[in-house]
Parts: C-alpha cells; sequence; structure tokens
C-alpha cells in the first residue's frame, strides 16, 4: 500500500469516526444523555492477513470507543461497537487490493486474495436487515453493551482470538512480574 492508501483507510474508519464523536458529545452531555453506535466489525478484535490498515483502523477505533465510554458513562452516554462479521452487503466486491506480490503468491496472503475474489453472496451469511434490526433494539435498553458481535463466525473468530490472546498472557505471567523493584 502506498502512504497515502494507509491514511486514507486510518483516516475513514478511525480520524472520521473520532471526530463525529467529539462533536456529539458536547450536546449529549448539555441533554443528559445518548448513543453512540460505531461501525466496528470482527476485525476489530481479529487479524486476517490482506486487511493490515483495515485493521488497524478498527482496532483504533475499539481502543477510543472503549476509553471514551468510560470518560462520559456519569453523562448517561452510552457507545455500542458494532462487531458484524460476513454480512451480504456487497462489501467483499467492493475491496480494493494493492498489485499482487509474487513473493507473497503462495502464503496466507495469496490464499485469502484467491478466495475473496471468488466469494459471492453465499459466503456471507449475515442478514443486513437482522443485523440493523439488532442494533436498534441495543439502542432502547438502558445499558447498552460496549460491544455486540454479530454473526456466527464473528463470535467464533473473536472467542478464538480472546482464547489465544489469554493463553499467551498467562504464560508469560512469572515474565510479567520479573521486571518490578526487587527492593
Amino acid at each position: 500500500m502506498t502512504v497515502q492508501q494507509i491514511r486514507d483507510q486510518v483516516e475513514v474508519l478511525l480520524l472520521a469516526p473520532m471526530l463525529i464523536t467529539r462533536a456529539f458529545l458536547q450536546p449529549m452531555r448539555e441533554q443528559g444523555g445518548g448513543r453512540i453506535i460505531q461501525i466496528s466489525s470482527m476485525g476489530g478484535q481479529v487479524g486476517i492477513p490482506t486487511h493490515s490498515s483495515y485493521h488497524a483502523g478498527k482496532w483504533g477505533l475499539e481502543g477510543f470507543t472503549e476509553s471514551v465510554s468510560r470518560e462520559v458513562s456519569d453523562f448517561d452516554i452510552h457507545l455500542t461497537l458494532v462487531e458484524p462479521g460476513g454480512t451480504r452487503t456487497g462489501f467483499a466486491s467492493a475491496l480494493r487490493y494493492t498489485a499482487e506480490t509474487a513473493v507473497y503468491r503462495d502464503t496466507a496472503v495469496g490464499r485469502i486474495r484467491r478466495h475473496l475474489a471468488t466469494a459471492d453472496a453465499s459466503t456471507f451469511t449475515g442478514d443486513p436487515a437482522r443485523l440493523a434490526a439488532v442494533i436498534y433494539d441495543t439502542t432502547r435498553r438502558p445499558n447498552p453493551p460496549l460491544r455486540l458481535a454479530l454473526g456466527s463466525d464473528t463470535y467464533s473468530a473473536i472467542h478464538t482470538a480472546l482464547t489465544e490472546r489469554i493463553t499467551a498472557l498467562e504464560s508469560q505471567e512469572e515474565l510479567a512480574a520479573s521486571v518490578a523493584f526487587t527492593e
């Protein structure tokens, strides 16, 4: 990717939602509360080869939203990260790729590029209308969830990623403690 392509992704996926959120917080504080729905994806918690800049934006959005939700909770302002998986929206056909690089052709990058290039609508099981209805219903809850994983593919992928992270973290417990002062 060019530097400009990277900037474009991060501006759309992270900077724009940050600025929009910022614009709405003062009026929401003044009115005594509100809801902000951030559209993330399972890619906000799961890393897939070929999507590194996309993930940078979505992971950034997840961290930003989690932090802001804690900053504004006393004002009855709730933020929810919607994390859909494969949804039949035409998203895959709209993907733009960089030129294929021979060195990656026979790696996970090449395999995923080929898979996505041949994917049809049946590959994606999420129903956009049902997804929208769940999002709407969530806004009616007095205490909505911070994260809303939508899709069985999302649940499975995020569960696997979080389990792997916990396992890796637990294996470093002694190492983590080893850097403390010994006084």
